[in-house]
C-alpha cells in the first residue's frame, strides 16, 4: 500500500495511513513467527521427564532415558532378565542395570557386564546401591562406565568413563533450563523490537506531518520518506524463519533507519 500512495503522489496523511498499515501488518507478521518459533525451538520438558524408579522394570526404563541422553540414540531394553538386573543394548553399546536395595556391586558382577559388551565401544553399569573398591577399580582398568542412581531418577558418574560419557554429552539437567533461557531470550527479543518500532513510527508520524511543508523543510522530510520506505521492505522479512541472529541484525537495520531519518528532519531519536 505504502508503495502505490507514494507512487500515485497520494496526499501526505494518506501516506502515512498506508505506513502504518503496512508496518503494523507486518509487525503482527512478525510476532505470529516469534510465536511459532518459540512453540518449534522449545524444548519441552514433559516429552522429556526423569524417569523415576519403583522397581527394577523402572530401572530400565530410567537406563534407556538416560543412554539416550548420552548419544545412544538406539538405546532399548533387552526383553530378557527378570532377576532385577535388565540389560539395555544399542549398536554401539550395552549396560546392565542391578536394582538391590541392599548390599554393594561387587567386581565380579562388573567383569561379567564387560564380557557381554563384547564387540561394542562402550560397557555401562547402572546400580542403585553402591560399589565395592574393587569393582571400581577393575571399571578404571577396563573403562567400564559406572553409574549410580537414585529412586527420584537421578544419575550420578562414578567411573572414569561414566564421566567422559557425561562431559561428551548434553547434560540432561540442561533441557528445562534450556526452555525457561529460550523464553526469557524471546521476551527480551520482543522487548527490543516493540521499542524499535514504536521510535520509527514517532519518526514516521513526525516525518509524514514535516512533508506537508513548503521549502527545504519538506524537502528534507521527502528525502527521509525514502529512508522510512526501507523500513517496510525490513519489516517484510520479519514473516520469515528467522534465527535470534538473523533477528537482531533486523532490529538493528530497522534502528538504523529510524536514525538516519531522524537526522535528515532534525528530530530527536
Amino acid at each position: 500500500m505504502l508503495e502505490k500512495a507514494i507512487k500515485e503522489r497520494t496526499p501526505a496523511p494518506f501516506v502515512f495511513f498506508a505506513c502504518i498499515q503496512d508496518t503494523v501488518a507486518n509487525a503482527t507478521m512478525f510476532e505470529e513467527a516469534l510465536e511459532s518459533n518459540l512453540e518449534r525451538d522449545t524444548p519441552h520438558a514433559s516429552a522429556d521427564a526423569r524417569p523415576t524408579v519403583r522397581d527394577w522394570k523402572d530401572a530400565e526404563t530410567l537406563a534407556v532415558w538416560h543412554m539416550r541422553r548420552l548419544g545412544f540414540a538406539d538405546a532399548t531394553a533387552s526383553p530378557n532378565g527378570n532377576d532385577r538386573g535388565v540389560d539395555v543394548v544399542s549398536a554401539d553399546a550395552m549396560a546392565q542395570v542391578k536394582h538391590y536395595a541392599s548390599g554393594t556391586i561387587g567386581a565380579p558382577v562388573v567383569q561379567q557386564a564387560r564380557g557381554a559388551a563384547h564387540g561394542k565401544q562402550w560397557a555401562l553399569f547402572y546400580a542403585l546401591s553402591d560399589y565395592t573398591v574393587a569393582a571400581r577399580e577393575f571399571a578404571e582398568q577396563a573403562s567400564v562406565a559406572l553409574f549410580q542412581y537414585d529412586v527420584d531418577g537421578n544419575v550420578t558418574a562414578i567411573s572414569s568413563a561414566a564421566h567422559a560419557l557425561a562431559t561428551s554429552a548434553t547434560d540432561p539437567e540442561s533441557t528445562a533450563d534450556l526452555a525457561v533461557k529460550t523464553q526469557e531470550l524471546t521476551a527480551k527479543s520482543q522487548a527490543l523490537f516493540d521499542d524499535v518500532f514504536a521510535k520509527v513510527m514517532t519518526i514516521m508520524r513526525q516525518t509524514v506531518a514535516q512533508s506537508s511543508q513548503p521549502g527545504r523543510r519538506g524537502k528534507e522530510a521527502l528525502d527521509a520518506l525514502d529512508e522510512l520506505h526501507e523500513v517496510r521492505e525490513i519489516v517484510d522479512r520479519i514473516g520469515q524463519n528467522l534465527d535470534l541472529r538473523e533477528f537482531l541484525a533486523l532490529v538493528e537495520e530497522l534502528n538504523a533507519c529510524g536514525r538516519r531519518a531522524a537526522a535528515i528532519i532534525g528530530a530527536k531519536y
